[in-house]
């Protein structure tokens, strides 16, 4: 028996990616892409996004395949069975699509991260109820084609009655309902806001727990107790809900084990995210240190170009120093050859004069 969940998370596209890649959690044969290559999915997923300048919004989708830990399959036969899954299934069709089998639990199960842009058309992919609707279906034709057991609404895989859905009766529904609206008073809502909250804050377990305590909320989460319990006090009396109830009432997936994958996707972005501000801030110490480096070496060149420039002007003052001493010094020389010339000649002119006279 299959189940398909859909997954809500705060991850970056490449902590998501790496999350369902780990070696220790797939193998590589276990490990295929749907119109990509699964080693280099995110990547390939990004440049669809800038390719088209979608770059905003939800970035992706996420989907598990989870199979009963008593079912029969092994991990090899489940990813050819997703594999099988998203060729078949048309929601996916121009979509890029990561899949990863896991066997690090006690049932297998598959992810498939899709993106939310495709690549053919550039659209965005847009879900809804009918859509995870007919996932299901698909997943469970196929499950009965491989021989395998199929989900029975209302019964468990052993075959029992599931507890009674008390969310579908109209006065419960009417009740959260008016809650929402803010027109009711609910303590389910509370749990129900505070847990979607802090699921999505949480790093691990123990500081979910640490969260949901510190707004009056107490978890009682034991791994021998098949459910996780949610006390809260409310005029006086205790009120406890299930997590299977939660899940009914809010149609949201909030079991142990989809709430550790949220936490471990939580704490691998809060890595990302302490590991890419670590380098830009080393990224940034390293351009101001190339700035002012530049700067430096900018200064140093304005004061060797400053210091040629004094130089040559230094140079010029003095030979038109010496250039102005020498034309001082020669004028003296050239004034005397110059009147004794003039008087050369008037005595030439008078010697002729006299001569003449005689005659």
């Amino acid at each position: 028996m299959a189940t398909i969940k859909s997954v809500t998370s705060q991850a970056p596209l490449s902590t998501i990616t790496n999350y369902v890649t780990k070696s220790e959690k797939t193998e590589e044969k276990l490990l295929s892409g749907k119109d990509c290559n699964p080693e280099l999915a995110g990547k390939q997923m990004m440049n669809t996004k800038k390719f088209y300048g979608k770059l905003g919004g939800t970035q992706y989708y996420h989907f598990v395949q989870s199979f009963h830990a008593a079912e029969k399959i092994k991990p090899e036969e489940a990813h050819r069975l997703a594999m099988d899954f998203v060729s078949k299934c048309p929601i996916f069709d121009g979509f890029e699509v990561l899949v990863a089998t896991h066997k690090d639990r006690k049932h297998v199960h598959t992810h498939f991260v899709v993106n939310s842009v495709s690549y053919s058309t550039g659209k965005k992919l847009q879900m809804n109820k009918r859509d995870l609707q007919a996932m299901k279906n698909l997943s469970d034709n196929l499950c009965r084609v491989a021989g395998l057991s199929v989900c029975v609404k209302g019964k468990t895989f052993e075959g029992q009655d599931r507890e009674n859905v008390v969310a579908y009766k109209k006065e419960t529904y009417r009740h959260l309902k008016k809650a929402e609206e803010g027109k009711a008073d609910s303590w389910v809502r509370d749990i129900g806001v505070a847990l979607i909250k802090f699921q999505a804050e949480a790093t691990s377990r123990k500081h979910f727990v640490d969260l949901m305590q510190a707004a009056g909320i107490t978890v009682d989460w034991q791994d021998n107790h098949k459910y996780i319990v949610f006390e809260v006090t409310r005029s006086g009396k205790l009120c406890r809900v299930r997590n299977s109830r939660l899940e009914r009432y809010y149609n949201i997936e909030i079991s142990k084990e989809a709430l550790e994958n949220v936490f471990a996707l939580n704490a691998a972005g809060r890595i990302a995210e302490t590991v890419g501000e670590r380098a830009a801030e080393e990224s940034r110490t390293a351009i101001n240190q190339s700035t002012v480096t530049r700067r430096n070496t900018e200064v140093e060149n304005q004061s060797a170009e400053q210091r040629v420039y004094v130089a040559r002007n230094e140079r010029r003052n003095r030979e038109d120093v010496q250039q102005r001493s020498r034309t001082a010094q020669s004028r003296p020389a050239r004034q005397s050859v110059s009147n004794q010339a003039t008087r050369n000649s008037r005595s030439k002119s008078h010697s002729r004069g006299n001569s003449g006279y005689e005659r």
